[in-house]
């Protein structure tokens, strides 16, 4: 459609609010887009899925020079494996939990924080120890509509590592935000 009314072929979608599920992902990919960005903050990887890419917002409070600046420093989390969400539309489980495996040789998890709502409120446990299995989860239930669990840590060789998980509540309405 828009080739015919704009002359130009898109090939990267971002998702409306930043909300996708499994469904929407497929839809997305059948239509001929090879890959897909949320809202979720963070630095695409060689891990990342393509129909779930994450970006940094560049609007309103958050497009100061100083964040582009250090924004533009920030690494990937070594994410090896997302093992759960399957999807990031929250289920019965609330708060949700998120489980993944980091590369310990980049980052120590024990230096991990996990930012839920912009607090360092995530719960994070290494399981088994010295695995690089993480299980995030926040101390209480999620409120919003969207909200994010944000991974960071520092690097064994410096430089600062991200990762976002976000959890969209389709029951609530964008205003409880």
């Amino acid at each position: 459609v828009l080739k015919e009314k704009i002359g130009v072929e898109v090939a990267l979608f971002a998702y409306p609010y930043g909300e996708y599920d499994p469904a929407v992902q497929a839809l997305v990919q059948r239509l001929g887009f090879v890959a897909a960005c949320g809202q979720q903050s963070g630095v695409v990887s060689p891990y990342a899925d393509l129909f779930a890419l994450p970006r940094f917002p560049m609007g309103g409070a958050y497009a100061t020079l100083s964040g582009f600046r250090s924004k533009l420093t920030m690494r990937p989390l070594p994410v090896q494996e997302v093992v759960s969400p399957a999807s990031s539309v929250l289920g019965a489980e609330n708060p949700p939990t998120l489980i993944l495996t980091v590369d310990r040789s980049v980052i120590d998890p024990a230096r991990l924080t996990c930012y839920v709502d912009g607090r360092p409120t995530g719960i994070i446990r290494e399981e088994p120890l010295a695995s690089g299995r993480l299980i995030v989860t926040a101390e209480a239930p999620l409120k919003g509509r969207r909200t994010k669990y944000t991974l960071t840590a520092p690097g064994r060789k410096g430089g600062w590592y991200w990762f976002s998980q976000l959890w969209v509540q389709p029951k609530r309405s964008s205003t409880s935000d």
